[in-house]
């Protein structure tokens, strides 16, 4: 599921191809929620893999809020590490946010 209509009354498809009337606050804005629809990487995934693999495919993050927060801690330039045993789903989303004079390890 995506976390950015967890328990909200919205849908992605009416978000991010409707109006977005009601859909957006501070944290929780189009570009955050929507931007994965311009899909500006890509990912191989496991053809078999229904949770991680697949949401990343269909929404660019398997946990879209966690990815937020974790690039809001982040400015361009800085340089981090991405400590995980999985398939980029956050180092990704920290590197588009260090850009390309930083890095992540």
């Amino acid at each position: 599921a995506d976390d950015c209509w967890s328990g909200s009354a919205f849908t992605r498809e009416e978000c991010c191809q409707g109006s977005g009337e009601g859909c957006w606050d501070a944290e929780y804005t189009h570009d955050r929620c929507c931007r994965s629809l311009d899909k500006k990487h890509s990912f191989v995934v496991p053809a078999l893999d229904v949770n991680v693999g697949n949401a990343i495919k269909n929404y660019g993050s398997f946990a879209p809020r966690q990815l937020y927060h974790m690039q809001r801690l982040v400015q361009p330039g800085d340089v981090v590490l991405d400590i995980g045993a999985n398939i980029g789903g956050f180092a990704v989303g920290l590197a588009e946010r260090v850009g390309p004079a930083g890095m992540v390890l």
